[in-house]
């Protein structure tokens, strides 16, 4: 039967690959008509994508009337209505009031919208005022503290306009399922991967050093470059002429530090690639392809209440999925079980170094790594991801 289907994203423009898997996955039925209203940068990423036939754009631009826009989208009908992120624009979101038979939220950050307590919030401003990697003035994290509070009472109420729908609560993986369920009934949580297969090609076939991509802004806060660039430096004559390192993301100005221990790095042999703009579409997907392996430096927990792979979830197995690249990802990563016979685990930096170095002289190891993954990201072809989306729900 056919389905109208609403998606829409202007809040986070890297949150494109998750567009990108919806609209993919319900467009696999012909019969069906995604509208997928956006901003700018993500339809610039959908479009070298690849747009199917039965996908409509509506994009989002600074200089639109947001309110108009808003009141565009609730002229529609949809059978289902997906709120890919809010993360800003909460007053419209507070009033926004669209037409749709089911209603799916996606939560990207639990502990915000569902455990997000004053305390907690105090405390993390307390330990980036205290830890000296955090490069922000005390101005900035005392705002911010303030900023949460208020949000906090918005996304109260927004969630409460979302239980007012037939609605549903979307997460990227079955480890953020199962935190998420400690606040709201399993049979109320799907999984959607934050990823996509389109048949990527291999374009790693003919490397002659290993390449690792390490996908994703370059930013301490984040994921932890000090310590990858650490371990690079210790082992740089060993991977003299063996090594790529491609930061497959871009560096913020607040970063641009880190280009002085690129350079470094470069000056000791170890091929450095990096971006100093936003890179999707075509640019993002040629070196993705060139990879022979994906690098999660994540700081795994980012404070006492944040913690990838359990509250929040990573960009990293996108990646893995979207290329069919093999991961090399922090022990304490709660990686789902599918992708662990395409992934190796490091305990801490100096064994990342070992590993790296082994690598480097083992193509057969990468080369197994590599087939696992294929293996894997079949899973996500857009016909397997069509038929999760419209499974049904289970109500126990």
């Amino acid at each position: 039967m056919p389905k109208n289907i609403g998606i829409i994203e202007i809040c986070e423009p890297t949150h494109y690959s998750v567009v990108n898997g919806l609209m993919k996955a319900y467009t696999y039925d012909k019969n069906n008509t995604v509208y997928v209203f956006i901003v700018e940068k993500i339809a610039d990423a959908l479009k070298e994508n690849g747009l199917p036939v039965n996908a409509k754009l509506i994009i989002y631009s600074e200089k639109d009337d947001r309110k108009v826009f808003f009141k565009n989208i609730e002229s529609y009908q949809f059978d289902r209505f997906h709120l890919c992120t809010v993360s800003k624009h909460f007053t419209q979101f507070l009033k926004f009031s669209p037409q749709c038979k089911e209603l799916y939220f996606h939560v990207h950050n639990v502990e915000e919208w569902f455990n997000d307590r004053i305390s907690q919030r105090f405390n993390i401003m307390m330990y980036n005022l205290r830890n000296s990697q955090v490069k922000t003035s005390p101005i900035t994290t005392i705002y911010r503290f303030m900023r949460g509070i208020l949000r906090k009472q918005y996304r109260q109420r927004i969630l409460k306009n979302v239980r007012s729908y037939n609605h549903h609560f979307i997460v990227h993986s079955f480890s953020v399922k199962q935190f998420l369920s400690t606040f709201v009934p399993t049979y109320k949580i799907s999984v959607f991967p934050f990823a996509i297969y389109e048949y990527m090609p291999d374009n790693s076939t003919s490397n002659v050093k290993l390449r690792i991509c390490v996908p994703g802004i370059v930013s301490n806060a984040r994921r932890d470059y000090d310590s990858l660039f650490r371990i690079l430096l210790f082992n740089a004559e060993k991977l003299k002429g063996k090594l790529t390192v491609d930061l497959l993301g871009f560096i913020p100005k607040e970063e641009f530090h880190l280009l002085d221990t690129i350079n470094t790095l470069q000056g000791y042999g170890i091929d450095m690639v990096y971006y100093l703009e936003f890179v999707f579409g075509e640019q993002y997907d040629r070196p993705l392809s060139q990879a022979d392996i994906i690098l999660g430096n994540l700081r795994v927990e980012k404070n006492s209440t944040q913690k990838y792979g359990q509250t929040k979830e990573s960009g990293t197995i996108y990646n893995m999925v979207r290329g069919a690249k093999p991961g090399l990802l922090p022990q304490d990563y709660p990686l789902d079980k599918e992708f662990h016979d395409s992934s190796l685990l490091f305990k801490d930096y100096d064994d990342l170094g070992e590993i790296i170095l082994q690598l480097v002289n083992d193509s057969a190891k990468i080369d197994f790594l590599k087939q696992q993954a294929k293996i894997n990201s079949e899973q996500f072809s857009p016909a397997s991801l069509y038929q999760l989306l419209m499974a049904e729900k289970v109500t126990a």
